[in-house]
């Protein structure tokens, strides 16, 4: 097998980093099953050069590439080459050895989106690869014309080109009122009622369709745009939040909320004059925080929160258990709802260790005062199992995906049990 294989032909590119024999050629007919093209890199030392060739939405590497762990210099060859793909971890060793390089490759500020233990469940690759086959970044007309011989040089001066070509049609996407807001419903695993919405922006590009946020977020943390982005999304969900409960089906809304906002001193305030001119309850709204950005800089993001706590917005703790935090830190912080990171509840059903992990989440979580939230629902299974387990919440593609608010009227509209009132703050979870 040469070190290269596959093409660049479709969008959704897969880039699998294994020197097994088989199994990358069963992965590569699974990912082309799936919709992807695939490249195959069975040598360390040809890493950044078929990286850069290959220019993957998505890489999975096998920990031990090469032999005993080659897979951790293959996390820092690519930190090296500022590759911003999400990577998946396999490998044969125990998931926590798993999850701790992937923990390693977080503090190379690499994107790790989840591992998939050894021998590989052909539904569980199947689940990983539809979770990421529509998240797929931008790629610039400047940037698909390099080459795997280009220079370092050349490569960061045509991929500044590009984003400063990508941040001005951003800007010009608020002119032209390209941005919609999607909405994925959350339900109470008690009654099965839908009880919030967590509002997602997608840009409906006049070119490429549908974009996905992954694919302009950091775009718009570099121009400057994420304010202005972030408060477009609030205005929309309370809108929509309004009308709602005006039809006689109250929903509570969730935003995201980035860190850089949360150092605003008139962000509460601004909040608040929101909510009161869309008539909306504070209660109603949950603003969305990131775990590993959040308990980073918690010292100086914490008299925002706690003053939107006072004003009677809730506060869910976002993708717990990719940061370095702990539930022992949580009880001193104003968070009321923490959310399981999707890359446990992917694992819970087939992995003994996922399953205590997100079981002991629930208990300890219940025990200082947090609602939680499961992200990445899939399948029936796992739904299951978070109900035994206690969880509160549910969202994820198996109750559905993201809708836009027409769909979530019909859907609210059509639901045969009444949808459940928000849950008022002074309440277990709150």
């Amino acid at each position: 097998m040469s070190p290269v294989e596959g093409s660049i032909a479709r969008a959704n590119r897969l880039l699998v980093l294994d020197d097994d024999p088989f199994i990358p050629r069963w992965i590569r007919k699974v990912a082309e099953h799936e919709g992807y093209d695939v490249s195959i890199c069975t040598d360390l030392t040809t890493i950044r050069a078929v990286h850069r060739s290959a220019r993957p939405t998505l890489i999975l590497m096998d920990l031990t590439l090469g032999g005993g762990y080659q897979g951790l210099e293959a996390l820092r060859l690519l930190s090296a080459d500022r590759c911003t793909t999400p990577i998946i971890l396999t490998g044969s060793a125990e998931p926590g050895v798993l999850h701790s390089a992937s923990r390693f490759g977080m503090t190379l500020d690499l994107s790790m989106a989840g591992i998939i233990p050894k021998p590989i469940e052909l539904g569980q690759l199947r689940r990983s690869l539809a979770a990421h086959l529509h998240e797929t970044r931008e790629v610039s007309t400047v940037d698909m014309m390099l080459s795997s011989e280009s220079t370092d040089a050349a490569q960061a001066v045509s991929k500044a080109n590009a984003a400063a070509a990508d941040e001005a049609r951003l800007r010009q996407a608020f002119e032209a009122d390209e941005l919609r807001v999607y909405y994925q419903p959350q339900i109470s695993l008690r009654t099965g009622a839908v009880v919030a919405m967590e509002a997602l922006v997608r840009w409906q590009h006049p070119l490429r369709g549908l974009i996905s946020p992954n694919s302009f977020l950091a775009n718009a943390e570099r121009a400057d745009l994420i304010r202005g982005l972030t408060f477009f999304v609030l205005e929309q969900a309370l809108d929509e939040c309004r009308g709602w409960a005006r039809a006689g089906q109250p929903v509570a809304i969730s935003v995201n909320l980035a860190t850089s906002l949360l150092r605003e001193p008139t962000l509460p305030d601004t909040v608040e004059g929101m909510l009161e001119r869309f008539h909306v309850a504070p209660g109603c709204l949950t603003f969305e925080v990131d775990e590993s950005a959040a308990i980073g800089q918690v010292h100086d993001v914490l008299d925002a929160l706690t003053r939107l706590r006072f004003k009677g917005c809730r506060l869910s703790l976002d993708n717990f258990g990719t940061g370095f935090s702990s539930l022992v830190e949580l009880r001193n912080l104003p968070f009321s709802q923490l959310k399981i990171d999707k890359a446990y509840i992917h694992e819970a059903r087939t992995h003994q260790a996922a399953r205590g992990i997100v079981e002991a989440v629930i208990e300890f979580g219940h025990r200082i005062g947090l609602e939680i939230v499961a992200e990445g629902v899939e399948d029936r299974e796992t739904l299951t199992l978070l109900k035994e387990a206690g969880c509160d919440l549910a969202q994820g593609f198996l109750i559905s995906r993201p809708v836009d608010a027409a769909a979530v009227s019909a859907m609210l509209g059509a639901t045969a049990q009444p949808v459940a009132k928000p849950r008022a703050l002074g309440s277990r979870a709150n």
